[in-house]
């Protein structure tokens, strides 16, 4: 099963979504910061597949699940700026770490532990949190916090969902060819 180019940014965007609000539905510091964050391990799986068109799917479903949980026009394309950003440099990290995506290596393991998830985690909860101080959506007294529990957020998104979707696409290619 394989869905058409054109789509993949709608189908990210939707997954994206569902993850986001369902992640926040149970926030952490304010509204918009949860301790684990789904989209971020669903963005990060599917970069290699949908090339840089799906960057538009990461922005849309940022923008708009961050805009359901009050926050305002402003601070929620800011925060869609970060959820790009922390993925794609990752996305790129892995790719000059020579991370395989069959993950059949203990190599692999630790690359998308350490050199992808540690660092770009960093640069999203710095991006993802500054919107929302300069929109008084976050006291400045609480940043630490908030900047720190985006960061784990994120780190076990991607922890807990890349590896998990990535095994998932392996299955439906491994029986997509054995039916065709």
């Amino acid at each position: 099963m394989s869905i058409t180019p054109r789509y993949r940014p709608l189908v990210v965007a939707a997954g994206y979504f569902l993850g986001g609000y369902q992640g926040l539905s149970i926030p952490n510091t304010g509204s918009q910061i949860t301790l684990i964050r789904p989209p971020t391990g669903i963005a990060l799986a599917s970069l290699p597949v949908g090339r840089y068109s799906i960057i538009s799917g990461i922005w849309l479903w940022a923008f708009l699940v961050n805009l359901d949980t009050s926050a305002t026009w402003g601070s929620s394309s800011g925060l869609s700026i970060g959820n790009i950003l922390g993925p794609f440099s990752m996305h790129l990290l892995l790719r000059c770490a020579g991370f395989e995506r069959r993950m059949d290596k203990h190599r692999d393991v630790v690359i998308i532990a350490l050199a992808g998830a540690v660092l770009p985690m960093t640069i999203t909860a710095m991006i993802g949190s500054q919107p929302l101080m300069i929109s008084r959506l976050l006291p400045s007294a609480q940043w630490a916090t908030a900047w720190f529990a985006w960061w784990w957020g994120n780190l076990l998104g991607v922890l807990f969902f890349t590896p998990s979707l990535i095994r998932y696409e392996r299955h439906v290619l491994r029986t997509t060819r054995t039916v065709l």
